[in-house]
């Protein structure tokens, strides 16, 4: 990333964790900008017609405000326009990034990384946020991915300690348990 975009990321990133804590939350802000993540890797012409600078400015933000159609917040949502207006929209992912670093270094926030076998549904990740958020006492952000190496079942890797409730684990123990 050129330095004048990284200054760039971290003003934004300053700019929109002082300007909305009173009125979001930090896991509010990291699910905005990650969904705002995941549509743009999945619409690469979204982002080509975004990042045309031969398109006027004012057709780039009208496809910016059509394509986050009242999904995000406004306060995020002038922080895109920066992005935009700058020519670096295509940073969302260091955004992210910042926004987190800000947070943990705050001491407002937990990141916890959740592993399954299978899609788990927002009932689930509900209650392990609930149940996190309850322990730490700290908003919780809950990374999901999947992996079918874990055979059912999940892990859970939360401020450097790993709860390992899946089958290959439980297997993988079993395993040890019996050589020994």
């Amino acid at each position: 990333m050129k330095k004048y975009n990284l200054h760039l990321i971290r003003t934004t990133a300053e700019h929109l964790v002082k300007g909305v804590a009173d009125r979001m939350s930090f896991a509010q802000i990291i699910r905005e900008l990650d969904m705002i993540q995941t549509a743009f890797a999945s619409d690469r012409t979204l982002v080509a017609n975004l990042s045309d600078k031969s398109v006027p400015e004012d057709r780039r933000e009208s496809a910016l405000f059509t394509a986050l159609d009242g999904e995000v917040r406004e306060d995020v949502l002038v922080s895109l326009l920066h992005l935009l207006r700058n020519d670096a929209l295509g940073n969302i992912k260091d955004l992210l990034q910042q926004i987190e670093r800000l947070a943990l270094e705050r001491g407002d926030l937990t990141i916890a990384e959740l592993k399954s076998a299978t899609e788990m549904g927002e009932e689930e990740h509900a209650k392990i946020i609930a149940m996190l958020t309850e322990r730490f006492k700290k908003e919780v952000v809950l990374k999901t991915s999947i992996d079918p190496k874990l055979i059912g079942g999940f892990t859970l890797l939360v401020e450097e300690k790993t709860i390992d409730a899946s089958v290959a684990g439980t297997l993988q123990r079993l395993k040890r348990q019996l050589s020994e």
